[in-house]
């Protein structure tokens, strides 16, 4: 399918308070408890976790362990609140899995940058261009996408251009067309 064109983010330049949006968060526990040791040191970061219902039990205690309850809202599936996320600062991959889903495209066209694991198959995300990918480590490049503004501006720049060559609707017309 085609991406649609969501409503811009609305820029508030004095906000102190970033918001990160952590897709399939229940799917590989070990990576999201790295996530949210990484992020505890940003206290001015608001986390929005994406739960499946599979071991969300899990991934509360680890947001417990890391003290982030007070800045942890849980999301039952973020493609049911396409304006939120579109609003948000950062999205974050940890899971190595993942269904291809719309909403992560739709967040690359608004210019979110984007910090993931390798997913097989997601050749949108190129890192260093459209995405930094993590191998090991989150601390790096948390810290580099939320303290370099050119950084995430440059990343969401490249992956809007992206994904509006390559997965807009007149781009997926045409490749179902072609085939």
């Amino acid at each position: 399918l085609g991406v649609a064109t969501m409503p811009q983010k609305e820029l508030t330049p004095d906000s102190p308070t970033k918001f990160v949006a952590v897709y399939n968060a229940s799917d590989d526990l070990k990576s999201t408890r790295r996530v949210l040791e990484a992020l505890r040191e940003h206290t001015n970061l608001h986390i929005f976790l994406e739960l499946d219902g599979k071991k969300d039990h899990k991934v509360w205690s680890a947001v417990e362990e890391a003290k982030l309850l007070d800045r942890t809202t849980c999301l039952q599936n973020v493609a049911d609140l396409r304006s939120l996320i579109v609003q948000t600062d950062l999205v974050i991959l940890p899971s190595s899995q993942m269904p291809v889903r719309t909403v992560l495209l739709e967040a690359m066209e608004s210019g979110i940058p984007i910090i993931a694991t390798q997913i097989r198959g997601f050749d949108m995300l190129v890192e260093g261009e459209t995405a930094l990918i993590v191998e090991d480590s989150w601390e790096e490049p948390l810290h580099r996408i939320l303290h370099d503004d050119d950084l995430g501006e440059r990343l969401g720049i490249a992956a809007t251009t992206l994904i509006a060559t390559n997965y807009g609707s007149a781009a997926q017309i045409a490749a179902l067309q072609a085939a």
